[in-house]
């Protein structure tokens, strides 16, 4: 093939030799050597990038590329210098939605054509979570909060057997969000993951967020259901080590056991009488 050749337009024909003898040349061929197009490596057809990303590319060492977008009079980068090994990049921040790039490198004062057009998603980056902290343990309410960007929807989601929808917000200005959850599922160790939503694009999953899920519930054994019962009222039952509480089912300031030991069983007094009738 041929090599460094200048940027000009070219003739040539060829002549092969047999035995000694040498054929007709052949006919005249004339040829332009450009400038050939950079490519696109970052991102890649339908890739999703976040809002500020990295752009990267291929080109003639020593050449500058101009990186356009759909629907703008200027280029999107100007004249980004290529690297001694063939490489450019450049940062850019945009608007979430679906884009449309093209390249075109200058060398030696000689424009190339454009790149083909590449087209890829800008979407939000992912949200963090703060809290819960890592591995803490929660009860049936918890709240998950974190920052992102102001006007994003942050999903949190549970990853349990399935990954389940727990609620939505939008962040506020000062990028702090904030989700209150309710959990009704055995005790043990679960995950949280949160989910930024702009336009109709969804990020990534933010990094799980380990908790543990205390939503073990204690019995009361006695009283027995439907029992009658004199004041002052005694009860019994079973639950996890730790201390518990008695109180109405309909008004838990109406406290009647405040601070019941509980190891594997838990008894205790009621500090005050129960009104007659049912409870």
């Amino acid at each position: 093939g041929l090599t460094a050749l200048e940027f000009r337009e070219y003739t040539i024909d060829a002549q092969q030799t047999l035995n000694g003898r040498e054929s007709l040349r052949s006919e005249v061929r004339t040829f332009e050597v450009v400038v050939v197009p950079p490519a696109i490596t970052v991102p890649e057809a339908d890739q999703n990038l976040p809002r500020t990303s990295t752009l990267e590319g291929r080109a003639t060492p020593g050449a500058l590329v101009d990186v356009w977008l759909e629907g703008e009079a200027e280029p999107l980068l100007r004249n980004i210098a290529v690297s001694i090994n063939g490489r450019w990049s450049a940062e850019v921040t945009l608007p979430v939605g679906r884009k449309t790039i093209w390249a075109r490198q200058t060398f030696e004062g000689r424009p190339s054509k454009d790149s083909p057009p590449l087209n890829y998603n800008v979407v939000p980056a992912a949200p963090s979570i703060e809290t819960p902290a890592t591995d803490e343990h929660i009860g049936r309410e918890a709240v998950v909060s974190g920052f992102g960007v102001p006007g994003d929807t942050v999903t949190v989601k549970l990853i349990a057997e399935a990954l389940t929808v727990l609620g939505s917000t939008v962040v506020l200005d000062d990028r702090t969000w904030s989700v209150t959850v309710e959990l009704d599922l055995p005790g043990g160790s679960y995950g949280f993951v949160a989910v930024a939503s702009c336009d109709g694009f969804d990020s990534l999953d933010s990094p799980e967020r380990p908790v543990v899920l205390g939503t073990y519930r204690p019995t009361i054994d006695v009283p027995a259901p439907g029992r009658w019962v004199q004041n002052p009222v005694h009860f019994e039952g079973q639950g996890r080590p730790g201390v518990g509480q008695v109180m109405s089912w309909f008004n838990p300031e109406h406290v009647w056991v405040p601070d019941a030991t509980v190891e594997t069983g838990w008894q205790g007094g009621a500090i005050k009488a129960l009104p007659p009738g049912g409870n």
